[in-house]
């Protein structure tokens, strides 16, 4: 099943149509239990960028993770891709999102001062598989 779907889980979300976005707003709504006043598609991007951050993971990759068109020198003579960085930034808000696909197999872990160790020094020493 997927997370951010229009179909109830069989297919992931992929062209925002209108009756798409209030279907998904709508089944949102009725998982928190409450009703969202203003709501956009980029609330998930604010949402993944925000969290990421406090994950830790750096900045360049949450910016392509995003998508976001990389400008300067960066965009001139940087080609490189950073799929795996991306799949381990991927894999760290996934952990976050759904606790079960934690580094212990089952609950999320909660260590004081949120020294998760999944975190812990560079993101390339996340421990997980791409």
């Amino acid at each position: 099943d997927f997370l951010i779907t229009s179909t109830n889980g069989y297919r992931p979300f992929y062209t925002v149509t209108p009756s798409a976005l209030k279907k998904l707003k709508d089944d949102s709504q009725k998982r928190l239990g409450r009703v969202m006043d203003h709501w956009t598609l980029h609330d998930l991007r604010r949402t993944v960028a925000t969290h990421m951050a406090r994950l830790s993971v750096d900045e360049i990759l949450i910016e392509r993770v995003l998508g976001h068109r990389i400008g300067g020198v960066r965009a001139v003579y940087n080609r490189y891709r950073y799929l795996e960085e991306k799949r381990a930034a991927l894999a760290i808000w996934t952990v976050e999102l759904l606790p079960s696909s934690g580094p212990d197999g089952g609950s999320r872990y909660e260590p004081a001062n949120d020294d998760r160790p999944w975190v812990q020094g560079s993101l390339f020493q996340a421990g997980f598989e791409a």
